[in-house]
């Protein structure tokens, strides 16, 4: 069994006296974005506030807050953008590698955190980015269902305009299926 190091609360607003305030991530002079906020209280360590700011994505006004992937860890979905959180450390955090960050999926299992955009899909454990798939679709992804060993979905596949199944491997992030634009090598113009 897994026992969590911290305490938290979604705050709507800032407390009327705030102290120990962290933006993630750091625009510099130390303030000035909207996002989530959120109060963390440390089994060791002292409270502090974080605030993640929104990833500014018109097409998705998701806010999420979630434990994991580890025990030691918060998940931050923020419209587009999402990040996982060290509470015992506000300076240690991972600015998640997918945008817009669609949506967020624990993996408990696995100990893992799926997150996707509108082409491909990542997954983080407890000590960062455990995969990436490649391109599996054009413009859309649709997660159906989550095994032990297997993430089956659909891609949009817009030659065809439908969506194409596909399947993602849990362990590797290698997939099957989906449908993607062709790539070509790059000229090498020197």
């Amino acid at each position: 069994m897994t026992v969590r190091t911290f305490e938290y609360e979604v705050l709507s607003e800032f407390p009327g006296v705030a102290s120990n305030i962290v933006y993630i991530p750091s625009y510099g002079g130390g303030s000035g974005h909207d996002g989530v906020i959120i109060k963390f209280l440390p089994n060791n360590g002292e409270p502090w506030i974080g605030v993640f700011a929104f990833g500014d994505s018109l097409r998705n006004e998701v806010c999420w807050v979630n434990p994991g992937p580890g025990p030691s860890q918060l998940t931050i979905l923020a419209r587009g953008r999402a990040y996982i959180a060290s509470p015992n450390n506000p300076n240690s955090y991972i600015d998640v590698k997918s945008f817009p960050a669609i949506t967020a999926i624990p993996v408990l299992s696995r100990g893992l955190m799926l997150f996707h955009d509108y082409t491909e899909i990542v997954a983080y454990d407890e000590q960062g980015l455990a995969w990436e798939t490649s391109r599996i679709s054009w413009d859309g992804i649709e997660i159906d269902e989550i095994s032990d060993n297997t993430v089956l979905g659909r891609g949009w596949d817009a030659p065809s305009e439908e969506w194409v199944q596909f399947n993602v491997d849990l362990t590797t992030g290698s997939h099957q299926g989906g449908s993607a634009p062709p790539t070509y090598p790059n000229p090498d113009f020197s």
